[in-house]
């Protein structure tokens, strides 16, 4: 699947309403760059753009990597906030919008995982125990993006 560009902007043009939410937007987009740049299959961080950005709950950027081997994806998704972080590859995500329902659907397998006592190795990883109280938790922040912030990019963006 191709990505939607007239989805993204440039880094560059994110800017908030004002100091401190453009602040809490440039936290956001350095958790996704150091996010990705963790892995050993990505030789650098080329290009970054943002989709949807709520600072403090949030940040859904298009990354461009140097892979570091040829079967990696040059062009990832990266969720970073409020969540556990994930990458995501844009086969299935043309845009932010399409990208944050496709990272809730994983972080609901997991969920669902967890309160029935299944195993989550072979889900996406989440950066907490695999325990009922951190599920409801995870569980709450999923519907809020699916209430609250989703909505707000139902064009996709």
């Amino acid at each position: 699947m191709t990505v939607d560009m007239s989805k993204v902007l440039p880094l560059a043009e994110l800017v908030g309403e004002d100091a401190e939410e453009t602040k809490g937007f440039e936290e956001l987009a350095r958790q996704a760059r150091e996010l990705i740049s963790s892995f050993e299959w990505c030789a650098g961080v080329q290009e970054v753009y943002s989709g949807i950005v709520v600072a403090g709950v949030i940040g859904v950027f298009l990354v461009r990597i140097l892979p570091a081997r040829p079967d990696i994806d040059e062009w990832l998704w990266v969720i970073v906030g409020d969540v556990p972080p994930a990458y995501l590859v844009t086969d299935e995500a043309s845009s932010p919008g399409e990208a944050l329902v496709v990272y809730v659907d994983l972080m609901r397998q997991w969920v669902a995982a967890v309160n029935v006592g299944q195993p989550v190795t072979d889900l996406v990883p989440v950066n907490a125990a695999p325990m009922k109280e951190f599920a409801a938790m995870l569980d709450s922040r999923l519907r809020f993006l699916l209430e609250r912030v989703l909505p707000e990019y139902a064009d996709g963006r």
